[in-house]
């Protein structure tokens, strides 16, 4: 009997000692105070500013690289048209362009974009399936095309660059684009954000 007895009591022993690390343990909650919820935002409002800056000094670099030589390049940015001329693009050598035109051609631009949503959306869709290195994630796009004499589409540019493939499919889209009255070497831009379906 002592020995029964010896060995329940160490049993006991061994499951109060259990029993008692066990309690030792507690979760630990962590919870976000104000001030680091509030620097956070002050983080990400920054980020945000950052990259939109960003996006516009890119912009800006390929303006210039897409107007020299006396083009002009027409940026939209909202409602508004941001016109860049080239060396060249008013007066002198180059040719004389009409502001008016350069409106027009822009709202005829943005007609373009936006009617051509549903079919760019499909070329971003078909890269997202051959590029499993896209994720699933949106991506904002500038997109810049340059346009011929005749007004077709002699360039076009896309930042940041998505896949090859998605570049071509789009090419295809804007190699339907034609402006009404060409202006020689004008380029349009317009920023777009395309989503996973």
């Amino acid at each position: 009997m002592k020995t029964s007895t010896s060995f329940l009591v160490v049993i006991c022993l061994v499951a109060g000692l259990a029993a008692a690390a066990g309690c030792g343990k507690s979760t630990t909650k962590l919870q976000d105070t104000p001030e680091t919820l509030a620097r956070l935002e002050t983080c990400n409002k920054t980020l945000t500013e950052a990259e939109r800056r960003i996006a516009a000094l890119e912009t800006s670099a390929e303006a210039e690289s897409l107007g020299a030589g006396g083009d002009v390049v027409v940026r939209v940015e909202g409602g508004d048209f941001v016109i860049t001329a080239g060396q060249g693009a008013r007066g002198g050598a180059g040719p004389q362009l009409d502001d008016a035109t350069l409106a027009a051609n822009s709202k005829i631009f943005m007609d373009f974009v936006s009617k051509s949503r549903t079919a760019i959306q499909r070329c971003y869709e078909q890269a997202l399936k051959r590029n499993v290195a896209l994720g699933n994630s949106s991506v904002k796009l500038s997109l810049a095309a340059n346009f011929s004499p005749a007004g077709v589409v002699k360039k076009l540019t896309v930042k940041p660059t998505v896949d090859s493939g998605f570049d071509s499919c789009l090419s295809g889209v804007a190699g339907k684009w034609k402006l009404p009255v060409a202006v020689a070497g004008s380029t349009y831009q317009a920023n777009l954000e395309l989503r996973p379906n």
